[in-house]
């Protein structure tokens, strides 16, 4: 869940939702707060029971110094400790946004800001995350050209530190590089561009297909709006 939904929810209201689908239906669920730009609004999540917590400082202030970022993240990790909520973090900022882009990529621009072992090692071991947030070619949003991801990067990044690893910015990565990831150590990557693409044409499609219907969800009919 990113900053903007949650503030449309509630915290509360996110956590009883997936409370009740985990009685429902049996399945174990967790609350992951993406991209959150303050220590008070992770304070806040972690309060209300949710496991992984991303702090994230630069998504607010792009300019933001590592200090500043370091300082920051180890306030969360220390209260992260009353609930045992896991937290996940990077040192500068991550690129692109969360949305379809119709640009293509500069992959020398993106290459600036990807991670070093040697970065991962200092930022690990001065504010104590549990994850460490990738930047190897990953970048957010939906792009017209595929990306490209450095493995050999990646495996540098594991052989650095055993921290957990996360991949922002999955959306329009080819397979092949999720599954070589995921060999290498990576335990989280987030496609939420890709999701909300394929909710809104979905959506698009219902309504074009159903002109005369106003029910945002009708039973019975094999439809709803909503693309469920």
């Amino acid at each position: 869940m990113g900053d903007g939904e949650v503030k449309a929810m509630g915290l509360e209201n996110i956590r009883d939702l997936v409370d009740n689908y985990k009685e429902e239906y049996g399945v174990e669920m967790y609350i992951n707060l993406d991209h959150s730009p303050s220590v008070d609004d992770c304070k806040r999540a972690i309060d209300a029971g949710y496991e992984f917590i991303h702090i994230d400082i630069s998504q607010a202030n792009h300019e933001a110094t590592t200090e500043e970022i370091i300082e920051k993240t180890r306030e969360v990790v220390e209260y992260a400790k009353f609930t045992g909520a896991l937290v996940e973090s990077e040192p500068h900022y991550f690129g692109g946004s969360s949305n379809v882009h119709t640009e293509g990529i500069d992959f020398e621009e993106i290459k600036k800001t990807f991670s070093t072992p040697e970065g991962i090692k200092s930022f690990v071991d001065a504010t104590g995350i549990d994850t460490f947030a990738a930047a190897i070619g990953n970048l957010h949003g939906k792009y017209p050209v595929p990306k490209v991801l450095d493995l050999e990067l990646l495996q540098s990044l594991r052989d650095a530190s055993d921290v957990q690893l996360s991949l922002h910015g999955g959306s329009g990565t080819p397979l092949h590089y999720f599954e070589e990831a995921a060999r290498i150590g990576v335990s989280k990557i987030n496609i939420n561009s890709d999701m909300r693409y394929v909710f809104r044409k979905t959506l698009e499609k219902v309504l074009a297909e159903n002109p005369d219907e106003y029910a945002v969800v009708k039973q019975g009919v094999g439809w709803s709006y909503m693309p469920i």
